[in-house]
């Protein structure tokens, strides 16, 4: 069975609720692997920027690496209305939040920074069908 850090006891919002659906997949994928280790929202410091960083999930690998998993709880139609402001931040009209994806390339840039390489990442979008996510990309 996959070792698991940092699960939580109680969640508090949506956001949360969406990520502990996502380290419950992956418990359940790797439940016979007793060679990874899954840290659920872990807090790193990255020295460069002189800050903590806290992806949502971290799986290792035994001798292979590291993948940050970045979960986004966005339906097809609130990833198609959002948009890119002049300072390059994703806006719904209502809020400003950083790129997933400049965030998640910070994540895996702070464990190649610290050895934690190799590392590469993946998006976990549970409210889209395979056939929305696809569409999404096209857009």
């Amino acid at each position: 069975m996959a070792i698991v850090i940092g699960e939580p006891k109680e969640v508090f919002d949506e956001n949360e609720k969406v990520e502990l659906s996502a380290l419950n997949k992956l418990k359940s994928v790797f439940k016979s692997d007793n060679s990874v280790v899954i840290y659920f929202k872990p807090v790193i410091y990255n020295p460069r920027i002189s800050r903590e960083i806290s992806p949502d999930i971290l799986i290792f690998f035994r001798d292979l690496g590291c993948v940050v998993v970045e979960v986004k709880a966005w339906s097809l139609e609130y990833a198609k209305d959002l948009k890119i402001d002049k300072n390059g931040m994703l806006t719904d009209g209502k809020r400003r939040f950083q790129n997933p994806l400049k965030e998640v390339r910070r994540f895996v840039e702070t464990l190649l920074d610290i050895g934690g390489g190799p590392a590469s990442f993946v998006f976990f979008l549970p409210n889209m069908n395979r056939l929305e996510h696809k569409n999404c990309r096209k857009t």
